[in-house]
């Protein structure tokens, strides 16, 4: 018998239920609703309480007669108090606005996204940054609550996006299964807002092999090895970082080669291998260093 298949459901006043086969109609304060069940699974009410039964113990009946019970129950609930999921949103110039019954949500995107609330959904602002979607069926305020958070899901990285409320966002951490040796050392890489640092670390002794940054690529300090001429962009002042990032690869490459040094294992330290981090990457590659 299923645990919670064989708990009764109980009826609470002003709710009325009417059994009709194998539909049931549930009508409450907060609404009306309906629904049709499997032919397998038999639905009796009596002295206040909603039982289910099941025709066999079939595997496929056993399954029907949890979902069965916790279905009801969720339509009992729904008309008496109703559900409701709050979701929070992050980000620079993100932010939800009301108007009537119609969402707006602005994520990041050149045009604002409108959404119109299913019958028995309705939407609450409570700041820019909070709502809520509230309504008496369960699946249907849970569907609509993960299509806003699916527009723009919660980034790891930049910490900005759609997320239920509490929900916790893992940062992906790879440091704990990267390490490196001597034979073939870790580059770690570190990138700011202006700047950008690799290194080369025997994590084994806790050494640095080598080092190399954009401080030295910048006019004034120590010349670069020899890399590709610049692009017209980098030229005209533009994907400036990407270019001294690009030549941070090409002396890092260059200086473990003159140590010897021709397999690493890459620490993203997790940044995505996107912009900067992959333009160093890459001309590490160019310059002999494998990973």
């Amino acid at each position: 018998m299923s645990r919670i298949g064989r708990l009764p459901v109980t009826i609470p006043s002003g709710v009325d239920i009417k059994i009709d086969g194998q539909t049931l109609n549930v009508k409450g304060p907060k609404g009306q609703l309906s629904r049709t069940f499997h032919e397998n699974m038999k639905i009796e009410r009596e002295d206040g309480k909603i039982s289910v039964q099941r025709a066999d113990d079939t595997q496929l009946n056993r399954a029907l007669h949890g979902l069965t019970r916790t279905l009801i129950a969720n339509m009992v609930t729904g008309v008496t108090t109703g559900f409701a999921k709050d979701l929070e949103i992050s980000g620079t110039g993100y932010r939800a606005v009301l108007q009537g019954k119609k969402l707006t949500l602005a994520l990041g995107f050149s045009h604002p996204i409108e959404i119109d609330p299913p019958a028995g959904v309705t939407f609450t602002v409570e700041t820019p940054q909070k709502l809520k979607v509230s309504g008496i069926d369960k699946e249907a305020v849970g569907e609509v609550a993960a299509k806003i958070r699916g527009l723009r899901e919660p980034d790891p990285y930049k910490a900005k996006g759609v997320k239920y409320a509490g929900e916790y966002i893992r940062h992906s951490r790879v440091r704990e299964k990267i390490r490196g040796s001597a034979a073939r050392p870790r580059l770690a890489v570190f990138r700011s807002i202006e700047h950008i640092y690799a290194q080369l670390i025997d994590d084994d002794s806790g050494r640095t092999l080598v080092t190399a940054t954009d401080l030295d690529v910048r006019p004034g300090t120590a010349s670069p090895p020899p890399a590709e001429p610049q692009s017209k962009a980098a030229k005209d002042g533009k994907g400036r970082k990407s270019e001294r990032a690009k030549a941070v690869g090409a002396m890092l490459g260059e200086k473990a080669k003159a140590k010897g040094i021709g397999e690493a294992v890459f620490d993203r330290g997790g940044y995505r291998y996107h912009g900067r981090v992959k333009a160093l990457g890459d001309a590490a590659r160019s310059a002999g260093l494998r990973f």
